[in-house]
């Protein structure tokens, strides 16, 4: 060893053969730093330090340890994050499960690298809004927490293919969910959740969706026919009979023994079939049409904040021909016999809606239902 090294002799053997430190169950109030020589701290990649006592991280710690790649603090007492965690431009991978975090620092956000991030089983009331500029995030595991909402930002983190919130208090999710293309495991159990996004499940790869234990969720959209499903805890509709289509509004789709359902309060206008949609919705549609026919490039200048949000984020596309839905749309709702649904227990009243952007297309697709 050199003479002007002064890294403990099993820290230093660690890092050189696998760049590992490795300090779990040592009842460690503090994460060392005087262990390795300022040289061989340039080697350390992967820190294990669960199951200790650690209340808060070295403030300097991009300094002490620039080069980590992965983090493992579960199980520890931590209160909160530095917001120098942000200048580890190569963390990879954070997991902060079992602590008593109430928040987030935003400069996690900045972590262009990060793929996994674990927080569950914190105190956290909120992500941080702009959690979606961690844009190479692929695993965000929030369970266990006390979180009310999700970032609207989180539609940027493309390459998400496992979202979990279970345990928490949300009683929605934004449409922004519905852009994650590379979703494949949903899991939002636990929670007071009323209604989803029109989109939710309209993409292939989502094939898991938990959802159990929302007393409060009567009906799904109709992709989620096609999905393996946790309907566990949820609402029941209790109605005798099949409900009359003959005059279907979103805004009171009602059986025939006048049962109303609840539906998204994102949604901010509804359609009937005998009125045409409102005015923002054909507003919107014209000019969504001229600009991918003629390829405009609309700013947020050009347009209301409201009406630009929707151009950039539809509320839904139709079920029956795709086309974007901004502001109101029309619905059908579907009493899936057993044998189509692909759930983990027999449901025998939860119905399933399907938005449409015009009569014609819920008719087409009702006219669909009664030829099969």
């Amino acid at each position: 060893m050199n003479d002007n090294c002064c890294c403990h002799p099993s820290w230093l053997r660690a890092v050189t053969e696998n760049g590992i430190v490795l300090l779990n169950y040592g009842n460690l109030e503090n994460l060392p730093t005087n262990r390795l020589c300022s040289k061989h701290r340039l080697l350390a990649k992967m820190f294990y330090v669960k199951r200790n006592r650690i209340k808060e991280l070295p403030v300097d710690i991009s300094l002490q340890y620039p080069e980590i790649t992965e983090i493992y603090l579960t199980s520890n007492q931590l209160c909160s994050l530095p917001q120098s965690i942000g200048d580890l431009i190569n963390l990879r991978n954070l997991d902060v499960c079992d602590n008593e975090l109430e928040y987030l620092p935003d400069s996690i956000t900045t972590l262009e690298n990060l793929k996994q991030l674990r927080v569950r089983h914190n105190i956290l009331k909120s992500l941080p809004y702009n959690i979606g500029n961690a844009s190479s995030l692929e695993v965000l595991d929030a369970s266990h927490n006390e979180l009310r909402s999700v970032p609207c930002s989180i539609g940027n983190c493309k390459d998400i293919y496992q979202l979990l919130l279970s345990n928490n208090r949300l009683y929605s999710l934004p449409r922004q969910v519905c852009f994650l293309t590379h979703l494949e495991q949903l899991s939002i159990t636990s929670n007071c959740i009323s209604n989803l996004p029109m989109d939710l499940g309209k993409h292939s790869t989502l094939s898991i969706i938990e959802m159990g234990n929302n007393p409060l969720l009567h009906f799904c959209p109709s992709y989620f026919l096609s999905k393996y499903c946790h309907f566990d805890g949820c609402a029941q509709v209790e109605i005798g009979r099949e409900h009359d289509f003959h005059d279907v509004t979103l805004a009171q789709i009602t059986s025939r023994d006048s049962y109303t359902i609840s539906l998204p309060s994102h949604v901010k206008s509804y359609a009937s079939i005998k009125i045409v949609p409102s005015l923002m919705e054909i507003t919107s549609r014209i000019v969504n049409f001229f600009s991918e026919r003629q390829h405009l490039l609309i700013s947020e200048n050009d347009l209301s904040g409201d009406i630009f949000d929707r151009l950039e984020s539809p509320l839904g596309h139709c079920y029956y021909c795709s086309k974007p839905i901004f502001w109101s749309c029309y619905a059908v709702v579907n009493k899936a016999s057993p044998c189509k649904l692909r759930h983990s227990m027999s449901i025998k009243n939860f119905y399933f809606l399907s938005y449409f952007c015009s009569p014609e297309c819920l008719l087409l697709h009702l006219f669909l239902q009664i030829d099969e």
